[in-house]
Formats: structure tokens, sequence, C-alpha cells
């Protein structure tokens, strides 16, 4: 939570998915389908490069109480709603 979005450009923040995901993949086997950003940090290029990298959704945004499609350059994106991402 000490590396902001915000403050890298669009491929520092691919890496960021390569990087995380890879290490989730690696430790438990299984792959991630959504994440908070780190500190609920986002760019412009966010919700492109996390559909790229194979998420389904994501929950930094606080813009409704429903999950919500979001328009992506390629594949599909859920803005999951930050409180219930978190139910079992």
């Amino acid at each position: 939570n000490t590396r902001y979005l915000f403050e890298q450009s669009e491929e520092e923040e691919r890496e960021f998915y390569r990087d995380t995901l890879g290490t989730i993949k690696s430790i438990t086997g299984k792959d991630c389908k959504g994440m908070l950003g780190p500190a609920l940090t986002t760019t412009v290029n966010t919700p492109d490069l996390m559909a790229e990298a194979g998420l389904l959704y994501h929950a930094d945004w606080l813009n409704d109480d429903q999950p919500t499609p979001v328009s992506v350059r390629s594949g599909k994106l859920i803005s999951m709603p930050y409180a219930n991402s978190h139910k079992g």
C-alpha cells in the first residue's frame, strides 16, 4: 500500500498487475479474479489494465451499491462495490 498506482506510468502499472497476480498464483496456486488497488489508488488506465491482466472485477470505486459494468478496451470488468467485495 505504499506504492501508489497514480505515481506509475502505464507500463509500470501493467507490470504491477503481472507481478502481483503472478505472486498470488505462485503462493496459492489459484488465479486472482479481482482486487483493490494499493491504498485504493487508480489511474485512467487502471480499468483497461486490470481487464487486460484477466481480472474480472475491481473494488476501488465507491460509485454505487450494486456491481456495475465498466467500459474497457478489451474483455470485461465489473466495478464491485467496496463494501460488498469483502463478504464471504
